[in-house]
């Protein structure tokens, strides 16, 4: 059976004198890891600061293959600019990320690889167990 979750998410920052701790951040497999203001976004291994306007779309097919295993595939594409009436005018940045899971008796146990057309990097993630 394939699981198809579309996500599509944001922040918008408004004010000419926000805060750098404030500020956009992307990266990562989830949100809120290291900064509260942390979106997720495949490709990104690491947070990188953005513009104070950003939009995320994207789609993750989940595949089961045997009994206990499961292929993802996710892409994602960003668009940021600080002018809300500009935010779709640049070049937007896409991701992908390839993964397997295997469904062990202490919680999934998964791999993965992202790349993205930002930071041209293959990100290697590996996890066990649930996230809460």
């Amino acid at each position: 059976m394939t699981h198809v979750q579309p996500m599509v998410y944001g922040r918008l920052l408004f004010g000419d004198d926000v805060p750098a701790t404030a500020m956009n951040m992307m990266g990562g497999n989830r949100y809120d890891i290291y900064y509260p203001q942390q979106l997720p976004f495949a490709g990104f291994g690491h947070c990188h600061v953005v513009d104070s306007k950003v939009v995320v779309a994207g789609v993750k097919l989940q595949q089961r293959v045997f009994q206990e295993h499961y292929l993802t595939v996710k892409g994602q594409v960003a668009e940021h600019n600080d002018k809300l009436g500009d935010l779709f005018d640049g070049k937007p940045i896409w991701g992908v990320q390839l993964g397997y899971c295997y469904n062990s008796i202490v919680g999934p146990l998964g791999a993965s690889l992202s790349w993205s057309n930002f930071t041209h990097q293959l990100y290697p993630y590996i996890s066990l167990g649930f996230d809460f």
